[in-house]
């Protein structure tokens, strides 16, 4: 398929508006752009409009310090910018700016992943901040070609020794205003607090962080007064009191903490407090704690509050309550590490995130765990991850890969494979591959041979979302296709005879009108357009059919689905098999007092089978199975 042929845009002042158009008229998941010219306007605050300023004016009002920090004008820029289609190798999705509250310190944040040994890459990193910057709507220097190489040089310089893939996010202030300062009264930032809000989207009342040996955990603004000039937005700021002037009445916030666990540097505008042990720390009343403890009797909103972010920093918490029958993990409260054991209940509204969790007690109905995997005695609440084990569970609600049960009571369980010991009644299973049962004790259980758990839910209303998209994006770009075609259509003998003229004109050597030349021109941009759009529309479909596969092989897959069972089916129980392809349905037996036998899958019939014995391959199951008579209605749901 062709490139996205460019749109240029001229006099933009919203960039990110421009590309959202960009992006809905062509139908694209995401677009870039090259800044082309940049427009500098200056606006007096005794005149209704603006003035546009040469690039000589702006360079020479810039570069009078005086002059530029004066009061009684305004900076704004627009663009004229080149759109085209994102890639996957565009820096956009690696770089990011962020500009302070005050609109005075721009810092570059270059995040994990990113590949600097690559070619040309310092100037592309140039020429992506430059874009990012009017973004921001932090005034842009125009730059010449010669002066350019050097503005590299120093960007380079900014970033220091960075070579190969980042292993980690890099931060680095690139500018600061120059004569602007804003009114800063000292104070304190939990910095692995930011980091997890940012991560999570959302914030904790009470609750300690995790952390490692020598990581940076608490900055202290050093105080400063406001110094009136412009600032990075090209807005003057009128600074509280004037000018300069001392800062003896704001001194820094005044920090306790355990020098045993905390050690502090003092920075040009900030103090930083490291951390000496890993563990969890807090903020709060101006101290600063540190638990270094991985096993407690407790923990709750009263004694400790919530530990979060443990899993990256591979923390091991245990958890052993005196008395089991009590909350070893307290209501409301949030336990994030990467491997957990807990001896005790989980209380109400409780949530517990790991790698490996171990729960030898009992989880309140609200509680939630999620892991990789997980044991738990005694199950009421819900529980997801990859390899699950549990004892007894009780109206719980269970998603998992491989999961095995001793007692089932209520509830659901979705998995991919799943071994159950004894099955009491009123659950819902939901297998994709294997239910393996030993014992069914109870009555009104519902069992679905369908794709139940997480991973094929998620690919499953993935490719359904992304078909879904793939239509509107069509038919959004059919609607263009169709206005390109009927213009082609209309200008044809036009645009034939305008050729016959310019070809005349060249022979005689005459001047050609300009408006000859342009409504040429404008003919060959709309049969590029029609192109590319009629190639995308082709590779949208391609895209659909992909997707529609994906879907075709999950329900082969579901197809081999079987029901192993090691007792009789007493009482009343219904099997469900639920498949996608032709299209979406369901088949249904409904078992009462029946011998024991296992069900597999009529993949030419799309119906559930009860057989004596199992295939010794179920893609042979329609020639080798033989159904058993069982005292059963089957009815099949259309």
């Amino acid at each position: 398929m062709q490139d996205f042929h460019s749109v240029v845009a001229r006099e933009v002042q919203d960039i990110r508006e421009c590309l959202e158009s960009v992006c809905a008229t062509y139908a694209l998941d995401g677009a870039v752009y090259e800044i082309l010219a940049i427009h500098t306007f200056r606006q007096d605050n005794n005149q209704q409009t603006k003035s546009k300023l040469s690039i000589e004016e702006f360079a020479s009002l810039i570069e009078d310090e005086g002059a530029y920090n004066a009061s009684g004008f305004e900076l704004s820029q627009s663009f004229d910018i080149s759109v085209r289609e994102a890639s996957e190798s565009d820096l956009v999705h690696f770089v990011a700016l962020e500009l302070d509250e005050y609109s005075h310190t721009l810092t570059l944040v270059l995040k994990q992943g990113l590949e600097i040994a690559k070619e040309q890459f310092w100037e592309n990193l140039y020429k992506e901040i430059e874009c990012q910057k009017a973004l921001c709507g932090v005034i842009i220097e125009p730059i010449d070609e010669v002066l350019k190489p050097g503005a590299i040089a120093q960007l380079k310089k900014q970033c220091g020794e960075l070579t190969g893939v980042l292993e980690n996010d890099v931060r680095v202030e690139i500018l600061r205003a120059g004569v602007y300062k804003p009114q800063i009264l000292s104070n304190a930032v939990l910095l692995p607090k930011v980091a997890w809000e940012r991560k999570n989207a959302m914030s904790l009342e009470i609750a300690s962080y995790a952390v490692d040996i020598q990581e940076e955990v608490l900055r202290v603004s050093v105080p400063q007064n406001g110094v009136s000039g412009r600032n990075l937005q090209g807005h003057y700021v009128e600074a509280e009191g004037g000018s300069e002037s001392s800062t003896d009445s704001n001194k820094p916030l005044a920090i306790k903490c355990d020098e045993r666990l905390f050690s502090k540097t003092e920075r040009e505008d900030s103090i930083i407090y490291t951390a000496l042990s890993k563990g969890y720390v807090s903020f709060g009343d101006n101290t600063l704690k540190l638990l270094e403890l991985q096993e407690f009797k407790e923990i709750n909103m009263r004694s400790t509050g919530s530990l979060v972010g443990g899993i990256e920093k591979d923390m091991m918490i245990t958890i052993t309550c005196p008395n089991p029958q009590d909350d070893a993990l307290g209501q409301g409260t949030i336990l994030e590490a990467a491997q957990i054991d807990i001896v005790g209940s989980v209380g109400e509204k409780a949530q517990i995130i790991g790698v490996d969790v171990k729960i030898h007690g009992q989880t309140h109905q609200s509680s939630s765990v999620r892991a990789k995997t997980c044991e738990i005695d005694f199950l009421k609440g819900s529980v997801r991850a990859q390899d699950i084990k549990i004892k007894h569970s009780e109206m719980g609600h269970i998603d998992g890969r491989e999961v095995e049960i001793d007692e089932v009571s209520g509830g659901s369980v979705r998995a991919k494979n799943l071994r159950i010991n004894k099955l009491h009644s009123h659950a819902k299973l939901y297998v994709s591959s294997t239910l393996e049962l030993q014992t069914l004790v109870g009555s009104e259980n519902e069992i679905y041979l369908t794709a139940g758990y997480y991973e094929l839910r998620d690919i499953i209303e993935h490719s359904n979302a992304q078909i879904e998209r793939c239509i509107q994006k069509i038919n959004t770009l059919l609607h263009l296709l169709n206005k390109d075609n009927a213009l082609i259509k209309q200008s044809k003998p036009i645009i034939a005879q305008l050729k016959a003229i310019i070809e005349e004109k060249k022979r005689l050597k005459e001047p050609i009108d300009p408006k000859i030349t342009k409504a040429v021109a404008e003919y060959i941009i709309t049969l590029k357009r029609a192109r590319f759009v009629k190639e995308r529309i082709l590779s949208l479909q391609a895209d659909a059919k992909d997707k529609n596969n994906a879907l075709q092989k999950i329900d082969k897959t579901l197809k081999e689905a079987k029901i192993i069972a090691h007792s009789p089916w007493k009482n009343h129980n219904e099997v469900f098999y639920e498949y996608l392809f032709p299209k979406k349905g369901r088949d249904m037996i409904t078992l009462q007092d029946s011998k024991q036998s296992h069900i597999i899958i009529d993949n030419q019939h799309h119906k559930l089978l009860l057989v004596d014995t199992l295939p010794e391959s179920t893609e042979s199951s329609e020639q080798s199975a033989k159904p058993t008579q069982v005292n059963a209605r089957v009815s099949q749901n259309k």
